[in-house]
């Protein structure tokens, strides 16, 4: 076997031949205050291996069927990838990196990760976003960390923690041509070899956990996104940390954080775990009652007990043109509350019905029309249950949360 140490200021390596590379067949150490420079994909057979403790710069694809690691003793090699064209990470071998920094502006996913990448020290994020494929994913081990974490750069759409220390995972996701960060936190496990997976996923939740389906004190749940946290090794109980965002968390629950609840599937409905909010942080942490899938949700509390309101009153209504319960109107909310305003929101989250009354004494009164826009039934919206929140507009008085059943 070939055996290599590099102990140079700078060195480029490549292996040039019909398909220019560079082919890795026996030992290559680095050493510390070295930087190496591969212009070419970079190849690892099996009995291949690469021990980084200075700088190498990978500017291309890398297969890695041997092994990538860093001598302990020293711990303070980093690896980067920085190429202007998409770059891809695989192999069967084993990746150890202390430091590493993803920095490639290339448009869309920078990076295809089909493999796991162990990191020690500290991951920089500095331009590109990581698509991770089935077995592709971020590990971070006992102690290690990251900096530059944005919707520039983070890994799309899980990653892993092993260890003691708390962890925010910089986890996120995409819709079209929108890339947002979306993280999600834990508290300190008590054990190091204690590990931790977190997923972020931006799409329709009620497709497999039905919005529908909750406890009592749970009101319009989140269902444009929801998150994925298991606790893979280890007894550790932690407390759990979401965020909000406005490019994907619905009005609902963004402007209003003072009423957000962190809820958990349980297999048959959204159990409410409650949670302490950070509008500083747009954050909720709770100490949660299992692991699993979760999301958020406002509370389903009656926040009206002096406003002098019978909300009762107005629980159903039926848009038919008969003549009889054609609009959603609340009896006296006007006289009492001239300036009021109300949203209401479909299950999804997204406003049908946005209206401020402006001191009126005859409210445009919602007839069903999505987002209040009148002129037949191609506007109006489907036969369901609608949450609405109600804005006395008053200096004083809480704002009011319910439901009101549309019929046809």
């Amino acid at each position: 076997m070939n055996k290599y140490i590099l102990n140079t200021c700078i060195a480029s390596l490549f292996y040039a031949s019909l398909h220019a590379q560079f082919l890795n067949k026996g030992e290559l150490y680095i050493a510390s205050e070295t930087e190496v420079s591969v212009y070419e994909d970079s190849f690892l057979n099996s009995d291949a291996l690469i021990s980084n403790n200075g700088d190498l710069f990978l500017f291309k694809n890398v297969l890695n069927n041997g092994s990538i690691g860093f001598d302990n003793n020293i711990s303070n090699g980093t690896i980067y990838f920085i190429g202007e064209e998409k770059q891809t990470i695989s192999g069967e071998g084993e990746t150890n990196l202390f430091n590493v920094e993803f920095n490639n502006p290339s448009q869309d996913f920078a990076f295809v990760l089909e493999k796991e990448l162990n990191i020690y020290g500290t991951s920089f994020f500095q331009d590109g976003v990581i698509l991770e494929d089935l077995n592709g994913i971020l590990t971070f081990r006992n102690g290690s960390s990251y900096e530059g974490y944005s919707d520039n750069s983070y890994a799309n759409n899980k990653a892993r923690k092993i260890g003691k220390n708390e962890f925010l995972f910089p986890v996120g996701a995409y819709k079209e041509d929108v890339f947002v960060a979306r993280p999600a936190g834990i508290s300190a496990p008590d054990e190091e070899t204690c590990q931790f997976y977190v997923a972020f996923n931006w799409e329709n939740s009620d497709v497999n956990y039905s919005g529908d389906q909750k406890e009592i004190t749970v009101g319009l749940v989140d269902m444009n996104e929801y998150w994925v946290i298991n606790r893979e090794s280890g007894s550790s109980e932690v407390a759990v940390t979401l965020t909000w965002n406005s490019v994907t968390t619905p009005g609902f629950l963004a402007n209003y954080p003072e009423n957000i609840i962190i809820v958990r599937w349980d297999g048959s409905k959204w159990i409410d775990e409650g949670g302490e909010v950070n509008e500083t942080e747009n954050s909720i942490t709770a100490t949660v009652s299992e692991y699993g899938v979760f999301t958020l949700a406002r509370k389903n509390l009656n926040l009206d007990e002096d406003s002098g309101i019978d909300f009762d009153a107005s629980g159903s209504f039926s848009p038919n043109d008969d003549g009889m319960n054609d609009v959603f109107q609340i009896p006296g909310l006007a006289e009492k509350y001239p300036n009021f305003i109300m949203k209401i929101y479909n299950r999804y989250g997204n406003i049908v019905y946005d209206y401020s009354n402006n001191g009126k004494t005859n409210p445009m009164w919602w007839d069903g029309s999505a987002n209040g826009k009148r002129g037949g039934d191609g506007g109006k919206v489907p036969t369901a249950t609608y949450w609405y929140i109600v804005d006395f507009n008053d200096g004083k008085t809480k704002p009011y949360q319910s439901w009101v059943y549309l019929s046809k």
